[in-house]
């Protein structure tokens, strides 16, 4: 694990003032209220700068965020396509049952059935349901929803996600 927790993706810009959107990876939109301190990180995971959040605006199911220094909606749409990140000490604990979508990034996927299927790339959040999408070389990916009756276990500290994916489901992508 990681001492930095991506809690979400940063979007477009909106309006003048530097407020930009968030593509959140978590269910509970309240503990975006509570951010402070947070990091800017690339794709390949590394941190840019430190950001400090000054508003957080939560309407329709979307999240709205403005940090100190950024103040214009240029400043703010240079942000875009970037992870947002907190440390792992100040994220909220989850029991067992619950998992935090960046740690299932980087593991292997296991179906009682197919066997071994590749390891989970990326995720989607904003679909009816959450998505992993796993992938292996020579294949093509799967979207399997993040959903107790497909994901059986979750084995956070071997890297594993063990599965059984709903019928017809791995036929239709590489059968």
């Amino acid at each position: 694990m990681q001492d930095l927790l991506v809690t979400g993706k940063l979007l477009k810009a909106r309006g003048l003032r530097g407020e930009i959107g968030l593509e959140p990876y978590a269910d509970n939109l309240d503990r975006y209220r509570q951010l402070r301190t947070c990091y800017l990180e690339n794709i390949e995971g590394q941190v840019i700068r430190e950001l400090e959040v000054i508003a957080v605006h939560v309407a329709a199911g979307k999240i709205y965020l403005r940090f100190a220094g950024i103040d214009s909606r240029e400043a703010a749409a240079e942000l875009s396509n970037h992870y947002l990140s907190v440390k792992r000490s100040e994220a909220q604990s989850l029991d067992k049952s619950h998992h935090y979508l960046a740690d299932i990034v980087g593991c292997q996927v296991e179906d009682e059935e197919h066997g071994k299927l590749g390891q989970v790339t990326e995720f989607y959040t904003q679909t009816g349901q959450n998505l992993i999408k796993v992938s292996q070389a020579g294949q093509k990916d799967l979207l399997i929803p993040f959903v107790s009756a497909f994901i059986l276990q979750v084995y956070r500290d071997q890297g594993l996600i063990k599965v059984s994916l709903p019928e017809g489901l791995y036929d239709l992508y590489r059968g």
